[in-house]
């Protein structure tokens, strides 16, 4: 029995190393094959990506370049357009070592969330990753690898390509915007007190977005003064007449904090007012509907005390009755109506006062 015992063990030892043999050399070609399909989805996923990214900072840069140079008077440069900056794309001389090759494959597919749909269909249809085997296993790993070495080859050069085709066309429309926004016909740049009006125009013409532009740049320039605080009035206004309440008053409180004195802050209350009753009540009674007007009461009620004299006092005082009936102030509200029926009679909202006077007065 121990002779024959011995004899099996003899003739299975070869079969038991070429099991392995076989073993190894599976774990290898699926190890390559994960490395050739990692390298060929690393060539597609860098090149977009490097496309992506090139294109992405030839638009930044060559548009602030132009707008530079437009400002300065500069020619435009000739030429090939700069080299993009510098970029954490992965080194050669790094790949060498497989974990670190699998380690930066795993960081493209972490940087980039974007490829990891189709990354990980590719890895889990090779030799059997979805059972977790050593095949698999191995297969993965040769993917994240290959991955790297794909990425690294192509993603620097789509890169620089993308970002000298894109240059050009980004410097001029640089240039260009900064001709519309900053200069007259004659090519003489508009001084603060222009970007003013023509923000007004394109505020009446209904162009919300240009005419803030075009306030942004009057706040913004040098020896704006005077005007800051009408240029903070309309656009207040461009955002309460493009239905952003929310953004009217943030804009509107700046007037009101830094120029009280000045001949817009009256209509800066009135303008407060107007925007908190179309702006949700915080917490629940948003979801509700509800407006915040106790706060837009407060804002007519302080225009009606500080600015006695103001040309929209009557319609100051409407509104004040009304935003008072709307918190449950029925004294309130009738002294506000009653003002307005007496000191205003020729107001537009006269003959609605009294109206609504004498509904509370039968109450």
């Amino acid at each position: 029995m121990r002779e024959t015992s011995r004899n099996l063990r003899r003739s299975l030892a070869p079969l038991l190393a070429l099991v392995a043999a076989s073993a190894v050399l599976a774990a290898s070609a699926a190890f390559d094959k994960g490395v050739a399909d990692g390298q060929k989805f690393g060539n597609e996923a860098g090149a977009a990506k490097g496309a992506i990214d090139g294109k992405a900072a030839a638009d930044r840069d060559g548009f602030a370049k132009g707008m530079e140079d437009e400002r300065t008077n500069q020619p435009p440069p000739g030429g090939q357009p700069p080299a993009p900056p510098t970029t954490s794309a992965v080194k050669a001389s790094e790949l060498a070592d497989p974990e670190t090759s699998e380690r930066l494959g795993q960081a493209a597919l972490n940087r980039y969330p974007d490829l990891m749909p189709r990354a990980s269909s590719l890895a889990t249809t090779g030799a059997g990753t979805a059972d977790n085997n050593q095949d698999g296993i191995e297969y993965t790993k040769g993917f994240a690898a290959g991955l790297a070495v794909g990425f690294a080859q192509v993603y620097a050069p789509a890169r620089l390509q993308a970002y000298q085709d894109a240059y050009p066309a980004a410097y001029a429309k640089g240039r260009a915007e900064y001709r519309r926004l900053y200069r007259r016909p004659d090519g003489s740049i508009l001084d603060p007190k222009a970007q003013f009006e023509l923000g007004r125009q394109a505020l009446l013409l209904n162009r919300y977005d240009e005419a803030i532009e075009r306030f942004d740049i009057t706040i913004a320039a040098e020896g704006a003064g005077d005007v800051i605080p009408g240029a903070l009035y309309f656009k207040s206004k461009a955002y309460y007449d493009w239905g952003k309440p929310k953004e009217a008053l943030q804009t509107v409180v700046k007037l009101l904090t830094g120029y009280a004195a000045s001949d817009y802050a009256d209509d800066g209350y009135f303008l407060a007012g107007a925007a908190y009753e179309r702006t949700p009540a915080e917490g629940f009674g948003g979801y509700f509907g509800q407006k915040r007007f106790p706060q837009a009461r407060d804002a007519y009620r302080t225009l009606t005390i500080k600015y006695p004299q103001s040309p929209i006092l009557g319609d100051a005082f409407f509104r004040l009755g009304y935003t008072s009936e709307k918190v449950g102030d029925k004294p309130a509200a009738i002294a506000a109506y009653r003002t307005v029926v007496e000191k205003f009679p020729d107001n537009a909202h006269a003959a609605d006062a009294k109206a609504r006077l004498a509904r509370l007065e039968h109450r």
